[in-house]
C-alpha cells in the first residue's frame, strides 16, 4: 500500500470533511451507530517489537441518501472516527498515537449474531520510533482489515478482527521508508440503534 502523496491526501481530507459538513443530516445523536473500545497486539515487519493499541472509536450513520439504499440490503456503513494509542514494546520501548477521523466500515448486519465487517482509514499520527527509518514523529496512516462482530444482545457485540496498518510520511521528510503493521484486534462496541430483525 503506497502511501497518500502530499497534496493528494491533504485535497481528499478536505473534501471528505466538506462533504461531510455540507450534507444535511440528522440530530448529532441520531447519527450515532455504533461506539466502542479496541485493544490488541501487533508486529511491524521491519523492527522487532510488539506494538499493544488502544482504541476508541465512534461510527456515525452517512446521509439517508446512501444509508437507506444499504440499509434496506441488510448493509451497514459507518463513517468512523478513532483515536488510539500504542506502547511499542521490542528494540524502542516508545509510544505512538493519532486520529483518524476518515474510515468506513462496512457491514453485512440482518440482525443476525454473526455480523462479518470491513473497514479503512486514514490518518495522522506521531511515533516514538527513532530506528525504524520512518524520517520523523509526524505520519500519516492508511489501514485495512475485517474481521467478525458477536452479538451478545441486540445492541452489544464483541469483535474480532486484523488489521494492516501503513505509515508514511508522504515525503515530508528527506528519509521516508514507511513501515507495515499487522495487528490482531478485541473489541467491545454498542450499537444504540440496532435491532435484531
Amino acid at each position: 500500500m503506497r502511501g497518500i502523496g502530499g497534496r493528494r491526501g491533504v485535497l481528499l481530507l478536505g473534501i471528505w470533511v466538506l462533504l461531510g459538513l455540507m450534507i444535511p443530516a440528522p440530530a448529532a445523536a441520531d447519527r450515532i451507530v455504533s461506539y466502542g473500545v479496541t485493544v490488541g497486539g501487533g508486529a511491524s515487519e521491519r523492527i522487532e517489537a510488539v506494538v499493544v493499541p488502544v482504541q476508541v472509536e465512534l461510527g456515525l450513520r452517512l446521509p439517508e441518501l446512501i444509508d437507506k439504499p444499504l440499509s434496506d440490503a441488510s448493509i451497514r456503513l459507518e463513517w468512523t472516527f478513532k483515536l488510539w494509542a500504542s506502547a511499542i514494546l521490542g528494540q524502542e520501548n516508545t509510544a505512538e498515537g493519532g486520529l483518524n477521523p476518515i474510515g468506513l466500515r462496512v457491514a453485512w448486519d440482518r440482525g443476525q449474531r454473526l455480523v462479518p465487517f470491513a473497514e479503512v482509514g486514514l490518518g495522522i499520527m506521531g511515533t516514538g520510533l527513532r530506528n525504524a527509518k520512518t524520517g520523523g514523529a509526524f505520519q500519516f496512516d492508511q489501514t485495512a482489515g475485517g474481521g467478525l462482530q458477536w452479538f451478545l444482545d441486540p445492541r452489544t457485540a464483541i469483535s474480532l478482527s486484523y488489521q494492516y496498518r501503513h505509515m508514511s510520511n508522504s515525503r515530508i521528510y528527506d528519509q521516508n521508508s514507511g513501515l507495515d503493521t499487522h495487528f490482531a484486534l478485541l473489541g467491545l462496541h454498542w450499537f444504540p440503534r440496532r435491532f435484531a430483525k
